[in-house]
This record gives C-alpha cells, sequence and structure tokens, in this order.
C-alpha cells in the first residue's frame, strides 16, 4: 500500500494508456473557448464576409454542407483572446418531406480549421456496423483533407459505440447479438516516429458509411527542436527495471471481487480473490526513469494527509441480531449517541439484505442512520450514518480523533477483527476522516471498507462499520506467487511504449511544453494480478 496520497507532478494518474483517451496528466493544448475560463457568447444575426468564406472554405471538404441552410452563427470568445466560430446548419424545409438534417460545426477563426462536426441526418437508419477496413479507408481519405501533414498521424485505435443517443442497435458481424452502430477512431500525431499525446483527432463513421463525427481540437504544435531528442532516453530494458522497482505490487483481499472466465472475456459473478495491485500506475520519465509524481504533507486546502499505519485492535463487539425496526432504532442509537425517536423512517429489502433507514431534514442539517440485516437471520451488517449539520469550531486534537476513531472500531467490529490498516484519510481545523481496512492474514481486506469522521468539537459526523467479516472463503496468502513474479505479469500486461507529452503552456515561452516518457499500454478497468493462479486480470 501507498504509505501517503501521492499528489502527480502531471495530475492524478490512473491507468495510463496510450491508445485511450488523452489522460488527465497529459493535458492537451486545447483551442477550445470554455477551458476553465469565463466565456462569453455572441449570435450573429448578420453573417459577416470573413465568416461566409470560411463556411465556403468548408464545403470544399464537406460538399453535402451546401445544401444545408445556416440556422445559427455564434462568436465564443475566452477571456484570454481565445475565440472560435460556431454554426448550426439545417436542411431546406420542404412540405412534401419530413426528414431532418441538423450539422453542428465549430472553426477556428485564425486558421479556418475545422475543430468539431457533428451531423444527424434522419434518414440514415444503418442496420449493420461498417467494418474496420472500410471505416479505416474513409477516416483516412477525410484526414488527407482536413488535416495539413496528415501523413504524420498513425491510427492508435478502432473501437464499436453507439450513437450519442443510443437510439441504435443492429447484429455483429456473425449476425449475432446486440451491437453497437459506429466505428470511432483515433489518431495520434508522431514526431520522430513516437506518439504525441494530447493530439487526438476522433473520428466516426456509421454502418453505411456515413462520417458522423470529427473532432480536433489540438492547435499548435511545438517546433520540432523542442521535442526532447529521443535517442537520449533509457533503453527499453532500463525502463521496465525502473518501472518494476515503482510498482510496489501489494497484496490485497476481495471478498466480492468481480470474477471472469478462464478466457478473461466475461464477468462470470462475484467471488474472493487475493490479488496483488500496484502502488504506481503512471508514466515514468524516459531520460531518467523516475516517476511522475512527487510526495506532499498537505493540499492546497491545508488538509493534512492521514499516513499508512497497521493497528492492533481489542475488539469488544458481538453478533447483534435485529427484528424489527425499534431493534434497529436501539442499535443506533448506542452507535451514534444521537436521539432518533423523531426522525423520519423506511425499510426495504429483499431475499439476501434488508435496511431499516432513519433520516431528517438534510437542508436543515439532519442526517441519514441506516443499518443492513441478513434478510434471513437478523444479524447486523453494517451500520451507516452521515450527519448534514455544518458545524464549525476547533479543539478535538488529532490524537484525540484517531482514538476515539479507533475505540468506535473496537466497541462495534466482529471479535475476530483484531488488526486494521489505517488506509487513508484527512485531518485540518475542521474536523478529521478516517479510513480501515480489517486485516485477514495480515493482509488488508478492501471490500470491508470503514469510515470514522469528527468535526472539530468531536462531533461524530459520519460512521460506516462493515460487520461482514467472514473472511473464512478467501484464498490462503501462503499460496501466493512472488512480488516479482507479479511484477513480471503486470508489466508484460502493460508494455511500455516511448511517448511525447504535451504537458501546457509554458509561462515564459507560451508554447507547448513537451516531455518524452515511458507510458504503459494498458486500457481498460481496473487491473490486477490474481496472486493465486498468476494472471492478469481486470474489473472491479
Amino acid at each position: 500500500m501507498m504509505k501517503q496520497k501521492l499528489t502527480r507532478i502531471l495530475g492524478t494518474v490512473v491507468a495510463v494508456s496510450l491508445l485511450s483517451a488523452t489522460p488527465a496528466w497529459a493535458k492537451p493544448i486545447e483551442r477550445h473557448a470554455g477551458n476553465g475560463h469565463q466565456v462569453q457568447s455572441i449570435s450573429i444575426k448578420k453573417i459577416p464576409s470573413d465568416m461566409t468564406k470560411a463556411l465556403q472554405d468548408l464545403y470544399k471538404l464537406i460538399p453535402e454542407l451546401k445544401d444545408l441552410r445556416v440556422s445559427s452563427a455564434d462568436i465564443w470568445e475566452d477571456e484570454d483572446g481565445t475565440s472560435e466560430w460556431s454554426f448550426t446548419l439545417l436542411n431546406k424545409e420542404k412540405k412534401e418531406s419530413k426528414s431532418m438534417v441538423r450539422v453542428n460545426l465549430t472553426i477556428d477563426p485564425d486558421t479556418g480549421k475545422l475543430l468539431n462536426y457533428m451531423i444527424f441526418n434522419s434518414d440514415w437508419n444503418p442496420t449493420k456496423s461498417i467494418s474496420e477496413k472500410e471505416a479505416k479507408e474513409i477516416a483516412d481519405k477525410f484526414l488527407k483533407k482536413a488535416v495539413d501533414k496528415s501523413d504524420r498521424y498513425q491510427l492508435v485505435k478502432i473501437s464499436t459505440q453507439t450513437d450519442d443517443d443510443g437510439e441504435y442497435e443492429y447484429e455483429d458481424e456473425e449476425g449475432e447479438g446486440e451491437g453497437v452502430l459506429q466505428r470511432e477512431l483515433i489518431y495520434q500525431m508522431t514526431v520522430n516516429k513516437i506518439p504525441v499525446l494530447g493530439t487526438d483527432i476522433r473520428i466516426k463513421i456509421d454502418g453505411d458509411g456515413h462520417l458522423t463525427r470529427y473532432t480536433n481540437y489540438f492547435n499548435e504544435i511545438p517546433d520540432e527542436s523542442r521535442f526532447p531528442d529521443a535517442k537520449k532516453a533509457l533503453s527499453k530494458k532500463k525502463a521496465e527495471a525502473a518501472y518494476l522497482g515503482l510498482l510496489d505490487m501489494q497484496l490485497m483481499y476481495n471478498a466480492n471481487q468481480l470474477v471472469w472466465d478462464k478466457n478473461g472475456e466475461e464477468a462470470t459473478g462475484l467471488g474472493p480473490v487475493l490479488k496483488y495491485v500496484p502502488s504506481f500506475s503512471g508514466a515514468i520519465d524516459a531520460l531518467t526513469g523516475k516517476a511522475a509524481y512527487e510526495y506532499v504533507e498537505d493540499d492546497e486546502g491545508g488538509s493534512e494527509q492521514i499516513p499508512y499505519e497497521k493497528i492492533k485492535l481489542t475488539p469488544q463487539g458481538k453478533d447483534i441480531f435485529i427484528k424489527s425496526a425499534d431493534d434497529a432504532q436501539k442499535v443506533l442509537e448506542d452507535a451514534l449517541g444521537i436521539d432518533l425517536s423523531q426522525a423520519d423512517y423506511n425499510e426495504s429489502g429483499n431475499k439476501q439484505t434488508r435496511s431499516y433507514r432513519f433520516y431528517t431534514d438534510e437542508e436543515k442539517g439532519g442526517s441519514v442512520a441506516r443499518v443492513m440485516i441478513d434478510a434471513k437471520t437478523g444479524q447486523l451488517q453494517l451500520i451507516d450514518f452521515r450527519s448534514y449539520d455544518d458545524r464549525t469550531g476547533t479543539g478535538f486534537k488529532p490524537e484525540e480523533a484517531k482514538a476515539a476513531a479507533v475505540k468506535k472500531l473496537e466497541q462495534w467490529l466482529g471479535k475476530d477483527v483484531t488488526e486494521v490498516f489505517l488506509t487513508g484519510g484527512w485531518s485540518d481545523p475542521q474536523g478529521y476522516s478516517f479510513e480501515f481496512l480489517p486485516s485477514y492474514q495480515g493482509i488488508p481486506v478492501e471490500s470491508s471498507e470503514n469510515e470514522v469522521e469528527f468535526d472539530g468539537k468531536g462531533n461524530l459526523t459520519r460512521l460506516r462499520i462493515s460487520l461482514q467479516n467472514d473472511f473464512s472463503k478467501l484464498p490462503d496468502s501462503g499460496k501466493a506467487i512472488s512480488v516479482e513474479a507479479a511484477g513480471r505479469m503486470y508489466l508484460k500486461k502493460n508494455a511500455l511504449k516511448l511517448t511525447y507529452v504535451l504537458q501546457g503552456v509554458g509561462e515564459e515561452t507560451g508554447s507547448p511544453q513537451v516531455g518524452l516518457y515511458y507510458v504503459p499500454t494498458y486500457e481498460g478497468r481496473e487491473a490486477y494480478v490474481d496472486a493465486i493462479t498468476g494472471k492478469f486480470q481486470t474489473g472491479w
């Protein structure tokens, strides 16, 4: 586990992928007005000549637009001086026709470049998907006309998607099942034959070969002299060694992990898993081999991060059974130290569980308190409470808050839980938050999360106690593969690729800054290595 919260220099890094949308830390240089700034829209009643010329030039790229009429035109202006021209085009009205065509497009007023294009045509109703080969041929042809130096762009991904409204379905190419209507193709620029993250061009092609969407907000290409020399990058072997050292694979239990079939293609249900998860999932600097993050003690709001810690407990909890709403109310009042006699109440449930919920007006600083029980036996499984009272004040010290949080766990967690991991939280003058996971065989169990929060005066504002702590079905950690083997498997499925990354505009130069990184190429859901089988898995 990571023992401190990581603040990434390049932003929050989740599973970084070369083949996915630009990750959060690789901020593209966008022309789009309104990117975090105030935006002013000016509606144009009479289109001036320069806007008209820009449209006429666009007709050469998309000739069918000539048959449409301009319904509206706007100038979008950002406070930093950035602007865009936005147009809406509709088909000319004909009494005998009920067809509808609508086009939304945006143009860069400085270059005339098409930034965004989207078309809806009520007569387009494809019933099957177009092949990837045909989609690529259409997209490549359009790209050559729409972008200068299009030969510097490479196709990095083709996916199948529903249309924006999710209205259409179709059979797949084998004629089986329900699929999606459109192919989306993502292109990225290359420099020195190395892809440049942050330069995505996206194109959508429907089942009949119509280009329905085009997006290219990337604007400024730095001079190639500003790109770090790829010859100075670490070798792939050295980069992999550095990456393995940073992964810091940690064992984690999950009693309700999404389980996949033997081919890893279909989820078959929930089950107990012992897994290795990486503490680091970002990119590394290709010149130094260092991770793209730094440790910090405080965030911008002045909240100090709670350090990771293993804590021994002296449990006092016992099995609790609830048969009625009165029983539920008493348990909650004992756990929370509040009077719920005037609270509103409801209950719900299914064959497995039943919940009793007590609540007061949130807008007036009320609260919600709930217990969940086993529907058959009535055994308590969960205590969940949140206060919405905007309390202020100070006086409750950090060590007092931590001791009080641990005491709550000892009072209510099952007698078999003798150790927990303090895995996260924060503290500041206004309050304290603690997150705990129970320990089994010395390993955290992430499916049984507990939370305790106090305000600055020591009033309880949040409590979540998970009593579903039957760990008898969890795998034996003595049968786990080595951490080295887990790291090698994770790296195998996350092969590093040398990549340029546009990081934002430099304050001094006013031009995009460029970094050279080794980026893991895995794309998808949360990933881990099964500690028993050694297989790479995805899913929550």
